[in-house]
């Protein structure tokens, strides 16, 4: 058992050491984990769509695919228009509608791309959507990813704005009375399809929202009760406010990245802002974690088909430029298969951004005909994120508490006053969420209310990490082998004889008192052909003393076997305090890991290179710090067995030669310890004359866990465990010295620089 002060000792010595990565050694690392390519994680939303024209909100980052492709199949949908919000002022009394040409609107006609200026969703937009006339009611499910809530509004005119409420919702007067700005009760107006309808029959494209002669129950849109009106979501209003306001309901989330909580590979803690917007309101508010939809499968390209001998088969793919999609590995490539024949296959291609910019045709298949195949990815979410909600600080172990948070546990709830704010800190459990390296994890967090009229949603996603990189940390020795003349002292276990009288046990004779026995040991009895014999004894100095029979037990007729339980004691814990031993080591991509004695850091103004020496880096890559330790000889750069890891153990054999400077019986100004000869000339005398040859055998043995090391970067970003040194060449028997050890990434570029 590894004493928790030594622990506590440690973690304070390492606290000078633990070096901060500059940005851009991380960048270096990360790669791709800082693109959008990461945000992999999926929702829908459903909408119903009647007859004329209806107005939607759309609270989903849908740049994965086109208009065309998600209403692929809704073909009594025939117009898509989306409201840009005018910088300046907007209408008071007659907000526009659709007007080709109109700079307040971008459209989407369906089979008419010459005359569409719109082709994508946009996420946190409201739409126009024209179905065809006499067609029944359409359903549309929308799949892509959550964004929060944002609209700029306007006080000079109307805004067409949708809301997050739940599935049964709130009434406008119920949403608008927690919001100074809208408790006033603004004019509000829904779409209700059919034609357009406004204030004169010669002109349906104008509203007038202050009134006119044509019946409200005639209008499209038209006016709505707000005592009676739900806040349908994914609905858009006309909504005339008075004064700005951010208002969307009783919960008001703030995060670094407005697209999610994004912890790429190496990041560990994420914020999130949660306020209570309402005037004079307490809210609670639910906290879930939700398992992701599954992926859409993306038209990621168009292929062409062959003429003559390749007629019926795939000879080449162009990539669809426009999906705005980011990978972090090339996602699989599916063609569809022909009526009969086989089906093609190809492979994707990235750039340095992770955008697919070409395809490889590995299989051209057969049977295709006139009939092109189409071409899709399907982003692979490999499971949950399984975070971790950080509590209130305990000010006398000085730790917080933690929350486990993931689609199998229960919601974190949390309460605040009217305007009040609170911060919620997230760490991922990576080493919960395992995984490969590059692996995509993702889910979502739900946010709800306890007055139930809001449902927010955001996007969790991590990449699974590795390992590799610069890691620095300390071993602190509290253990050091004893020698007395040419051998090892160790632990004693007691020995000692049983005697019998009248089938019962009568006491024990002590051939050997035993040493370093802490506490009185387990003494136990077996064989004889009888039972029950117990006894206890006591300790002074390490060494047994008295023995008491307390029971002689029945039955006996030879003497027992006696055992005693090992000492718990060590005769090598001579120290007190500690004493440290720091660390330097490099992992490569591959593994292979190495203890160095000095590591440079440089930079080339983008890119951050580690090298063993200043000469090794390249034109232009410039050094920019330095850091060594001088508990191994100078330019040390050897090869461990093992790897850096959560588990495992990772040895060194470190050679001090017998005319190094590192080794201990070498002192330049000393005659006996200088390997000169008499008359100090530079001579060198050999080995064994006035120094030996010392090897150290160093063995890191990687814990899952150690006594009292409660941070949260454990086992991903911070190592540890057991040090073990075997020192051959100062003593006649090897010296060993025992401690524990923690290490700290710095860095995690792969690559070192070596001779």
């Amino acid at each position: 058992m590894i004493p928790l002060s030594f622990c506590t000792l440690l973690l304070r010595r390492l606290a000078c050491l633990r070096l901060p990565a500059t940005r851009g050694v991380l960048l270096a690392g990360l790669g791709l984990a800082l693109l959008p390519a990461a945000r992999a994680q999926w929702m829908s939303e459903s909408y119903s769509v009647k007859a004329g024209w209806n107005a939607l909100w759309l609270p989903l980052d849908m740049s994965h695919t086109t208009i065309d492709e998600a209403l692929a199949g809704k073909t009594d949908i025939e117009e898509v228009w989306r409201w840009n919000p005018p910088a300046g002022p907007q209408f008071v009394t007659d907000p526009n509608t659709p007007v080709q040409g109109d700079p307040n609107w971008g459209v989407w006609k369906r089979g008419l791309p010459l005359q569409s200026t719109l082709f994508q969703f946009t996420a946190n937009a409201a739409y126009l959507v024209k179905v065809k006339t006499g067609a029944a009611t359409v359903a549309v499910t929308l799949k892509g990813r959550p964004v929060q809530p944002t609209y700029p509004w306007t006080t000079t005119g109307v805004n067409l704005v949708g809301f997050p409420t739940v599935a049964v919702p709130p009434t406008f007067g119920q949403l608008f009375a927690n919001s100074a700005a809208l408790a006033s009760g603004p004019t509000v107006l829904k779409y209700v399809g059919g034609a357009l309808v406004g204030s004169t029959a010669s002109d349906p494209n104008v509203i007038n929202i202050v009134g006119t002669s044509t019946p409200n129950a005639a209008k499209n849109p038209q006016a709505v009760t707000l005592t009676t009106e739900p806040v349908t979501r994914g609905v858009a209003y006309w909504v005339k406010a008075t004064q700005y306001t951010d208002f969307y309901g009783p919960t008001a989330l703030a995060l670094t990245d407005p697209k999610g909580l994004h912890y790429g590979r190496n990041t560990l803690l994420l914020k999130l802002s949660l306020t209570n917007p309402t005037e004079a309101q307490s809210v609670t508010y639910a906290i879930a974690a939700l398992a992701t939809e599954a992926p859409p499968a993306i038209l990621a390209g168009t292929a062409l088909l062959g003429t003559g001998t390749t007629a019926g088969k795939v000879t080449a793919i162009t990539p669809n430029l426009n999906t705005g999609m980011r990978y972090t590995s090339p996602p699989t490539v599916t063609l569809s298969a022909p009526t009969s024949g086989t089906r093609a296959a190809a492979t994707a291609v990235l750039d340095a951004q992770g955008k697919i910019t070409s395809f490889v045709v590995t299989g051209q298949g057969a049977g295709y005909g006139t009939t092109t195949p189409t071409v899709s990815v399907t982003p692979v979410v490999t499971g949950s994120v399984p975070l971790r909600v950080r509590g209130s600080l305990d000010l006398t172990t000085t730790q917080f508490a933690y929350t486990a948070l993931s689609p199998a546990t229960a919601a974190y709830s949390v309460t605040l006053a009217a305007g009040a704010s609170t911060e919620l800190v997230f760490l991922v459990d990576r080493v919960a969420m395992g995984g490969t390296t590059g692996q995509l994890f993702g889910s979502l967090l739900r946010v709800t209310d306890s007055l139930n009229h809001t449902s927010l949603t955001v996007p969790v996603t991590a990449l699974a990490g590795d390992f590799n990189g610069w890691w620095s940390g300390v071993a602190m020795v509290t253990d050091v082998s004893q020698i007395q003349g040419s051998t090892e002292v160790v632990p004693q276990t007691a020995i000692a004889t049983a005697t019998v009288a009248a089938g019962s046990v009568t006491g024990l004779l002590m051939s050997d008192t035993g040493a370093f026995y802490t506490l009185p040991p387990t003494i136990t009895f077996t064989g004889g052909g009888g039972s029950g014999a117990a006894a206890t004894v006591t300790v002074l100095n390490g060494v047994l003393q008295e023995v008491t029979i307390t029971n002689g037990g029945t039955g006996y007729t030879a003497a027992p076997t006696v055992t005693f339980s090992a000492p718990l004691g060590s005769p090598s814990a001579a120290t007190t305090t500690g004493f440290p031993v720091p660390l330097l080591l490099h992992r490569a991509a591959a593994g292979e890991t190495y203890l160095v004695q000095q590591v440079y850091l440089g930079s080339n103004g983008g890119t951050s290179t580690l090298a063993t020496a200043e000469n090794l880096f390249s034109a232009g890559t410039v050094p920019t710090s330095r850091v060594s330790v001088a508990s191994f000889p100078n330019n040390t750069v050897i090869l461990g067995s093992g790897s850096v890891g959560p588990t495992g153990t990772l040895s060194f054999q470190v050679l001090l030669g017998y005319n190094d400077d590192a080794n201990p019986f070498v002192h330049r100004f000393h005659p006996d310890h200088d390997n000169l000869d008499a008359r100090f000339t530079s001579l060198l005398l050999p080995a064994g004359r006035e120094s030996l040859t010392v090897t150290r055998a160093v063995t890191l043995t990687f814990l899952s866990s150690l006594p009292g090391v409660t941070d949260p970067a454990w086992g991903v970003t911070m190592l540890g465990g057991t040090y073990v040194e075997t020192v051959t060449g100062l003593r006649a028997v090897p010296l060993t010295v025992k401690g524990v050890f923690v290490l700290n990434r710095v860095s995690d570029v792969p690559t070192l620089l070596k001779p």
